[in-house]
């Protein structure tokens, strides 16, 4: 499977690591093992440096973030999700993410990084506080 997942429990975060071409059955697989057990972290890094997205369709990534919202509330208080991308076809799909959840007004924060330092940098600082 083209997903590894590294879970830091000292930052409460979890970083699911893509290579290859992601299919929507690996990221939706990838998706249950972070909400599974209870074990959601408040941070998520979605690495797709070195990963495509090309093989998901826009509705499977919709299906993706409804699978996300429908769940939010088994992560801790303020999650923050960090997209990392390396191009610009993964970037504008990442933005399909990101509009999507807004439109849905999904109480996780999502933004999009071309660097692992930045996402990171961004999840270091404490989170906004929850819109009232």
């Amino acid at each position: 499977m083209p997903i590894k997942i590294v879970i830091d429990k000292d930052k409460n975060r979890t970083t699911h690591i893509s290579t290859g071409n992601i299919t929507f059955a690996e990221a939706l697989s990838a998706s249950r093992k972070f909400f599974s057990g209870g074990q959601a972290t408040r941070d998520l890094v979605l690495d797709m440096r070195q990963a495509s997205m090309d093989l998901i369709t826009s509705k499977e990534i919709e299906q993706l973030t409804e699978f996300y919202n429908n769940r939010v509330n088994q992560r801790p208080e303020n999650p923050r999700t960090a997209l990392v991308v390396a191009d610009t076809v993964n970037y504008g799909l990442s933005r399909i993410v990101q509009s999507t959840a807004q439109l849905d007004r999904s109480p996780t924060r999502l933004e999009i990084f071309s660097s692992a330092e930045d996402a990171e940098a961004w999840l270091d600082s404490p989170p906004d506080p929850a819109p009232a």
